[in-house]
């Protein structure tokens, strides 16, 4: 959570609920995941009845560890090793997997809070009439639904498919950004078993608030994040640090005969742990002999239980709302927000709007065009966003004008500043125009 944007006592105490959640009992944990094998749909058959087997942990996995490597506010991941007789049931080349693993009796729990949270919402919406054009409800019945969603771990199976998919299929033009997610295999709606992925914490990366990688890091972020906005409409909306794991490799050189890629090569999985139990000035000598060396990080993106998509009226609202930002054109922008908001009959001071808008774009230094091949000197480092002071700006500006925002619209921008977040703790700058420029399509147009 951004300490930037909301009291360090707050953020603490969600930063507990990211990772340090009660863990519950292997007894639990060996039931549910029994319980999965068992399910005739997952093809765990005994070949000489064939009809479905009575499966222990044990005649599927050659280890299962008790002790979870994660435990969340809606489920926790253990390791485990999986029989190598089913690495051809599954396509996996590995045996290692991670087993998340829902905690028992979390959903109604979570009814009993979105119940609150939704009554809280409407309490706000009463007491304070100008929170309406916020899409307090809407947003709350948006977070509602994604959070039903976390806890059905089949869906979270599909979004690994498809972001799979996403990233690993480039467009013609298109750069192959250094981002992964693990492979799914098997599992219902309580369990999902993944191909357990190697690397640090990037929460071990943030603490040191700056190392050898934080350039290439914000280079692959923010472009990963804005890729999944234009290009995918498929964002996962739990990018945090706790979410992300580093990992390290470069490529050997290659033979002068050798037509293909040329191989690459992984650091050795140890240096993970390492990298884990090292002081901070150790870590940060760690990563500058890994730089020296050659090697370059790669993200492994994590728990995609929460995503969002924006209908197709609202993918071409935010689009052509990008395109006014990147010709600089505040008034334009305005225009776009007056017109496509919910109610654009409520809309007052439609002057006022454009030159508000205008002195915000100029503030913020995007105030001249960087379309048509050249920024024309035009640069927004990310250094100078002030995402407190645009938060409370951007408030202002709908409620005063009553602009009435979509509420998948507020989830996007809350998913956004927490992407932001992870780059502000690292010590690199960039230009935020660069990447926009290098993921938001030519074609869109106001």
């Amino acid at each position: 959570m951004r300490q930037d944007l909301f009291p360090v006592s707050v953020c603490t105490a969600f930063a507990r609920l990211q990772s340090h959640s009660p863990a519950h009992s292997f007894k639990q944990t060996v039931e549910t995941v029994e319980e999965m094998l068992n399910d005739p749909k997952n093809g765990f058959v005994d070949s000489n009845s064939g009809k479905a087997a009575k499966l222990s942990i044990g005649d599927v996995f050659d280890s299962f560890d008790s002790v979870p490597v994660g435990v969340g506010a809606v489920a926790q991941v253990h390791r485990a090793t999986l029989k190598s007789e089913f690495i051809a049931t599954f396509s996996t080349n590995k045996t290692d997997v991670a087993v998340k693993v829902l905690h028992p009796h979390i959903k109604p729990l979570i009814e009993m809070d979105l119940i609150l949270l939704q009554a809280w919402g409407k309490l706000i919406s009463w007491i304070l009439p100008g929170s309406r054009y916020l899409a307090v409800n809407e947003e709350l019945a948006t977070f509602a639904d994604m959070m039903r969603r976390q806890t059905d771990l089949t869906l979270e199976f599909d979004n690994l498919v498809q972001f799979k998919k996403n990233f690993e299929e480039t467009k013609p033009g298109e750069v192959m950004l250094p981002v992964s997610f693990p492979t799914p295999l098997f599992g219902n709606a309580n369990v999902l078993v993944e191909q357990y992925c190697e690397g640090i914490a990037f929460t071990k990366i943030t603490e040191l608030g700056n190392c050898a990688f934080d350039d290439e890091l914000i280079m692959i972020g923010l472009p990963a994040f804005v890729r999944m906005i234009m290009k995918h409409n498929f964002v996962h909306a739990d990018l945090h640090a706790g979410n992300i794991l580093l990992t390290f490799k470069k490529s050997s050189p290659k033979n002068r005969n050798q037509k293909d890629q040329a191989p690459i090569t992984w650091i050795d999985p140890s240096i993970y742990q390492t990298l884990s139990t090292s002081t901070v000035s150790e870590r940060k000598q760690i990563l500058q002999d890994l730089k020296t060396q050659g090697f370059t990080p790669h993200c492994v993106f994590l728990d995609v239980g929460l995503t969002s998509s924006l209908s197709a009226k609202n993918l071409e609202n935010i689009q052509v709302v990008v395109a006014a930002a990147l010709e600089g054109n505040g008034s334009q922008m305005a225009d776009l927000f007056m017109t496509r908001c919910r109610n654009p009959e409520a809309v007052v001071h439609h002057e006022l709007a454009r030159a508000t808008m205008r002195k915000m774009i100029q503030d913020i230094g995007m105030d001249e065009s960087v379309r048509g091949g050249s920024k024309g000197g035009a640069v927004l480092p990310l250094s100078k966003l002030k995402s407190a002071e645009v938060l409370r700006r951007a408030a202002d500006f709908f409620r005063y004008h009553r602009i009435g925002l979509e509420g998948d619209w507020v989830g996007l921008f809350v998913a956004a500043v927490l992407v932001e977040g992870i780059a502000r703790k690292l010590g690199g700058d960039v230009d935020v125009l660069e990447v926009l420029l290098e993921e938001v399509p030519e074609t869109m147009s106001f």
